[in-house]
């Protein structure tokens, strides 16, 4: 059988929006591929940006298929801003091992590691997450969820209930659940989400999460001791009057998703809406955010 790989230029904020996106329309995996176009110094050995393409901000998300053409139809349609470029590129059979082999475990802290299904090599981790990235959009790769991973660490106490806003492949939910969190509840809209969360779930052994589908003002109506939220700034604005019913002032939010350059647009409407940041954290472009309610 030919594979073809549906290869999508964009910019890094739009990654988790087009990952998903190909993975609904069917895609055998996903893989992401950073342009940081480097210069060595050879006088001093010092490594750094090319001069002249220090503004370049962009990635390649490729999606495997056997039949794209209306996956570049549909892509088109309905990403016509966010797309830099689109193309295609006809791949060798052995692409699933290739492929396969580009995901390797992530030390995400010392106490919490994520790693590929068929990794089978034990670790000093206390928390150790199994993932197949072939079903799920989010592997523990991304920025994002590593700087949210983190602060579910630090903040998430025995027992907590917690709610997982946007949980993706649920790993957010694992992490929550064998770091002691007494109940969580794992949210999506996505149909493809809920399953990808589900079997992740099952393959790690996790069962007192609950998961939901739907908008989060019509499936969840408590005050967890923790919100997770890892989604797009976009959203968040969209989400956060939602989001403030679930808050009380025990609650710790920490969101992620959120560029860096939107970093004070987004503390700015935290604050408006009567919340305080008690601390953020940056990895590459984005950061992460966590914030309670104002006493």
């Amino acid at each position: 059988m030919k594979w073809y790989a549906v290869v999508v230029k964009t910019k890094e904020e739009y990654l988790e929006m087009i990952s998903g996106y190909l993975h609904t329309k069917g895609s055998n995996g996903v893989l992401i591929e950073d342009f940081k176009p480097m210069h060595l110094n050879e006088s001093t050995g010092e490594v750094s940006l090319e001069k002249e393409l220090e503004s370049v901000d962009y990635i390649f998300i490729k999606g495997y298929f056997t039949n794209y053409i209306n996956v570049l139809e549909a892509l088109k349609e309905k990403f016509n801003e966010e797309i830099i470029d689109i193309f295609v590129e006809a791949i060798d059979e052995n692409w699933k091992e290739q492929w396969k082999k580009s995901f390797k475990r992530i030390q995400v802290t010392d106490n919490i590691l994520i790693k590929p299904l068929w990794d089978l090599n034990t670790s000093q981790s206390n928390v150790e997450v199994s993932l197949d990235p072939g079903m799920a959009f989010g592997t523990g790769t991304h920025e994002t969820t590593q700087l949210t991973i983190k602060m579910l660490e630090k903040y998430l106490k025995k027992k907590d209930e917690v709610l997982d806003l946007g949980c993706g492949s649920g790993i957010l939910s694992i992490v929550a659940s064998k770091l002691g969190a007494r109940e969580i509840t794992a949210i999506d809209i996505d149909a493809e989400s809920i399953k990808a969360s589900k079997e992740n779930f099952k393959m790690n052994a996790v069962s007192n999460v609950k998961l939901l589908q739907g908008s989060l003002e019509e499936v969840y109506f408590n005050q967890p001791n923790v919100i997770v939220a890892n989604i797009l700034s976009e959203i968040l604005v969209q989400l956060i009057d939602a989001i403030l019913t679930c808050i009380n002032t025990e609650t710790i939010f920490v969101s992620s998703g959120i560029p860096v350059d939107k970093f004070q647009k987004m503390e700015k409407l935290y604050r408006e809406k009567g919340l305080e940041v008690i601390e953020k954290d940056v990895k590459g472009h984005w950061c992460v955010i966590v914030a309670r309610l104002k006493k």
